[in-house]
């Protein structure tokens, strides 16, 4: 009976310290694409290499497709995006 117990209280304060690490999905986009538009702003080019996966790829309207490492350059280059328009 003590073992149950003592089981049902490990679980029960791994539940509860798990919740603090869930995070709201929406937040997690604002976080995101706010810590994006920051590197973006000050040319933070390792951070938007660790933003962005390998695979990344951008297609403009026009049909062009940019990879990662492409994109990165035109946030550096200065270049207006659609990731920093209001």
């Amino acid at each position: 009976m003590n073992t149950s117990r003592l089981i049902s209280f490990a679980v029960l304060v791994a539940l509860i310290s798990c919740k603090g690490h869930i995070q709201n999905p929406e937040n997690e986009v604002r976080n995101l694409r706010q810590t994006l538009i920051r590197a973006i702003e000050t040319k933070d080019k390792t951070t938007l290499e660790n933003l962005l996966a390998d695979e990344f790829i951008h297609v403009h309207a026009s049909g062009k497709v940019d990879d990662k490492n492409q994109r990165i350059q035109s946030f550096l280059s200065g270049e207006k995006t659609i990731d920093t328009a209001d």
